[in-house]
């Protein structure tokens, strides 16, 4: 039974236990009291789920054997929740406590916004920006990312209309996500979100950035591109996933320049 107002908060997390913490606590501190946390532990092994059982009875742990990947981890939270509306974010994000409650009252304000999404800064650097959204350039594949690595002095405190915004701040309404499908699965890891947000877009829907929002986001994530080879191979793989599926006759410009330039880019890593 779907419960009015209760925001369902899904993730999937693997070894990181630590910045789990604080992101659960973070949400406990939240101003908006209905939530639920339900959290996708894709094989961990420094003991993060039975370390979560203890400290958080509320939350909803599932355990899977393997590292299963972002979208299939997420649908499967999804599926599990009671909310009216779905937050998906990331295992190492704070959020200020006020952010879900004002992202929720713009979502509510208008049924053609399908999703908001809030401003993302680092938690090393909590002033400085790391993004507002950005816009999907489909002819050569690139995005347009707002507000990148700027010092914050209020310049993007309006509500903006995005194509997309990062996978770790999507809130829209569960009968949105019944309406134009739960993530596609078949990226394993990255371009999930994106993908998501485009078939939004096309079911006629805004995406909106809550401009006062605030949430804190590690640099870097859990993996970087030069110390995983496989996670440039997961990056890339998604990367001419999603392009071949959504960029149509464009992908004549596209591949051919794409496998052109990625040899020269691939050695600057």
């Amino acid at each position: 039974i779907v419960q009015k107002d209760l925001v369902s908060v899904v993730f999937p997390t693997m070894n990181r236990i630590e910045d789990l913490i604080k992101c659960i606590d973070s949400l406990n501190a939240s101003t908006h009291e209905k939530i639920e946390i339900i959290i996708a532990d894709n094989g961990s092994t420094d003991g993060s789920a039975e370390t979560i059982k203890k400290m958080y009875p509320d939350v909803i742990i599932q355990e899977n054997k393997h590292n299963l990947g972002s979208p299939i981890a997420i649908n499967n939270c999804i599926k599990e929740s009671k909310g009216e509306f779905i937050l998906r974010l990331d295992d190492d994000e704070i959020v200020e406590p006020e952010t879900i409650e004002r992202m929720l009252s713009v979502l509510k304000s208008n049924p053609k916004i399908g999703m908001v999404g809030c401003l993302y800064f680092y938690t090393e650097e909590p002033n400085l920006l790391r993004m507002a959204g950005y816009d999907m350039n489909l002819w050569i594949g690139k995005t347009k990312v707002y507000g990148q690595d700027q010092e914050y002095h209020g310049q993007l405190s309006q509500n903006i209309e995005r194509d997309a915004t990062g996978g770790g701040s999507h809130l829209a309404r569960r009968s949105t996500f019944e309406e134009i499908g739960l993530y596609d699965e078949s990226y394993f890891l990255n371009y999930e979100d994106v993908d998501w947000c485009l078939r939004l877009k096309r079911a006629g829907y805004k995406i909106i950035v809550v401009g006062s929002t605030r949430l804190y986001h590690k640099r870097g994530g859990g993996m970087s591109q030069k110390e995983n080879p496989f996670r440039v191979y997961l990056l890339n793989r998604a990367f001419i996933l999603f392009m071949k599926k959504n960029a149509g006759l464009r992908n004549l410009f596209f591949l051919p320049f794409f496998f052109l330039f990625f040899p020269s880019q691939q050695n600057s890593h």
